[in-house]
């Protein structure tokens, strides 16, 4: 007997094997995964066109407009400058004939007041006195009244001095005959009144 016949026959292959994924999960978990799934799609879709849009709006968007001039500044009016002195102006009106004016005035008739200071930067001069008088009229001063008539401007200040008492102060200022002159020196008195009182009365 031949050893062909001796040999054992081969082994026989294995069947395949059949592999099944059983989705064990229920029918409420599956829909919301799904939903999840597609909300997920739909939000990457979203940005890309996004994306793609925001790229074409820089690609055609204009250049930046220039900014607008800025306004050009108002030159300020002529009735907030400050006056300057007339070339012809009376001696009682120039800053060493008004001085010595409201010296003499306070002097010869008797005035209960005190020069404390002297603002003549523009025109016309005003004078801050230190007044205990009650009543206030420089009409009836002979030398005031012969330089200026009735054409001045008093102004009454109360202040509270270094020592703590309350003290008037009181501005002098003749009034220019020009009716021009006359309205700006108003204006400017009111300025000119604050810087004063800045500078010479303790707060």
């Amino acid at each position: 007997m031949s050893s062909r016949h001796n040999q054992a026959p081969p082994p026989p292959e294995p069947a395949a094997v059949a592999q099944v994924v059983v989705d064990d999960r229920c029918p409420r978990e599956q829909a919301l995964d799904g939903r999840v799934a597609t909300l997920e799609r739909q939000l990457k879709e979203a940005q890309d066109a996004r994306r793609s849009a925001e790229t074409r709006l820089q690609a055609v968007a204009p250049s930046p407009s220039p900014a607008p001039p800025a306004p050009a500044p108002v030159p300020p009016s002529e009735d907030s400058l400050p006056l300057p002195f007339p070339a012809n102006a009376p001696p009682a009106f120039t800053p060493k004939g008004f001085q010595a004016l409201v010296e003499r005035s306070i002097q010869e008739c008797g005035l209960k007041m005190k020069l404390e200071a002297m603002d003549c930067s523009e025109y016309p001069c005003i004078a801050w006195t230190d007044s205990q008088q009650e009543r206030i009229n420089m009409a009836e001063c002979a030398p005031w009244a012969e330089a200026f008539g009735h054409k001045t401007s008093v102004v009454v200040q109360n202040v509270i001095g270094a020592d703590g008492g309350t003290r008037a102060l009181v501005g002098l200022m003749a009034v220019p005959e020009d009716p021009t002159e006359r309205r700006v020196a108003f204006r400017r008195s009111r300025e000119r009144t604050s810087s004063l009182l800045q500078t010479y009365v303790q707060p």
